[in-house]
């Protein structure tokens, strides 16, 4: 009875243990991560709230916009919350801040610059010169521009700029005359 039936319970075990190994632990991994992530996110979203003066109904949106964010752009939701956060820091409403989030993303993607960098330019120009928040990505296409199309590279530019724009607004200077001074 055991010459039958013990290989054939040993077929059924190694089967399980295949099972185990290829099916069981990969999925427990995958779900790890997937949790660790979910945990990253809201780490960096909590950053957001510290920062970001809004309802929880506007936290909501801006959650879902960032997560949006995402799918669309070479950039993370963990990425995109702590551009979100400076924003915050910088004084942007919560309406502001996706675009803006977006705006930081495709400067990080076709730029030298990194996305703390590319939010802190836009946000303290903004703050210094007085530009309507809806023009941001204007301001950064002006900014792309002038990198591909002189010796200085779009950091250079940046800098160059934040350290002028006081002066540049006070004689009027526009914020495209301030970024190609």
């Amino acid at each position: 009875f055991d010459r039958i039936f013990y290989p054939i319970s040993q077929r059924i075990q190694s089967i399980g243990t295949a099972l185990s190994i290829g099916i069981t632990a990969p999925l427990t991994i995958a779900g790890a991560l997937i949790l660790k992530t979910g945990i990253t996110f809201e780490s960096a979203f909590a950053g957001v709230r510290k920062t970001v003066q809004a309802s929880e109904e506007e936290f909501a949106k801006l959650r879902k916009e960032i997560i949006n964010l995402s799918t669309t752009a070479p950039v993370s939701a963990v990425e995109f919350a702590k551009i979100a956060q400076v924003a915050g820091e910088l004084g942007l409403k919560a309406g502001d801040i996706a675009k803006f989030s977006q705006t930081v993303a495709e400067l990080q993607t076709t730029t030298k610059l990194t996305g703390d960098e590319a939010a802190t330019f836009l946000g303290r120009f903004t703050n210094i010169t007085g530009l309507d928040p809806s023009k941001i990505h204007n301001l950064a296409s002006t900014l792309v521009a002038l990198g591909h199309g002189f010796a200085a590279n779009e950091s250079e530019i940046a800098d160059f700029s934040l350290r002028i724009a006081g002066a540049g607004k006070i004689v009027g200077l526009t914020d495209g005359q301030i970024l190609a001074f």
